[in-house]
């Protein structure tokens, strides 16, 4: 995580089900979407040290970006967050007078997850919204149906 903070990325999440920590680079957010600078990274915290599951790509467009080639990409978007003191406490906040910080609704940011840290393959695919092995377990095994839905 060290290397994530010297880069310019800070925490702004608690753990989600599925997904891990977020920590987003929030410069590049606006910048148009490039394969070799994703604008947030995703940590497993749930293990000393943490370790870096993903890198994902949030970019602000009218339209859903262009990606990588192939039609693999699953762009999603995340609407009505607020964001205070630099943390998302909740989503679909309802308007920005609901929200006692940044409000961001959401229809011009696009985020795409790419699950291709070696060693951690997702067997829902590489763009997958989620990766199961950061759902909590159920009887040791991880429970894919305890995580949320994007």
């Amino acid at each position: 995580m060290e290397e994530a903070i010297a880069l310019g990325f800070v925490r702004t999440s608690t753990r989600v089900a599925g997904v891990g920590t977020h920590w987003v680079r929030w410069p590049r957010v606006a910048q148009p979407f490039s394969p070799s600078e994703p604008s947030m990274v995703l940590f497993d915290e749930r293990i000393e040290p943490a370790r870096l599951v993903a890198y994902v790509y949030w970019v602000q467009s009218p339209d859903e970006p262009v990606g990588f080639a192939g039609p693999n990409d699953e762009w999603h978007q995340h609407t009505g967050l607020c964001i205070v003191n630099g943390w998302t406490l909740r989503e679909e906040a309802g308007s920005a007078e609901a929200c006692p910080g940044t409000y961001l609704a959401g229809g011009d940011l696009w985020m795409l997850h790419a699950w291709v840290v070696p060693g951690l393959e997702n067997r829902l695919g590489d763009f997958a919204n989620i990766h199961p092995a950061l759902c909590p377990s159920r009887f040791g095994t991880p429970d894919v149906m305890q995580c949320p839905e994007f």
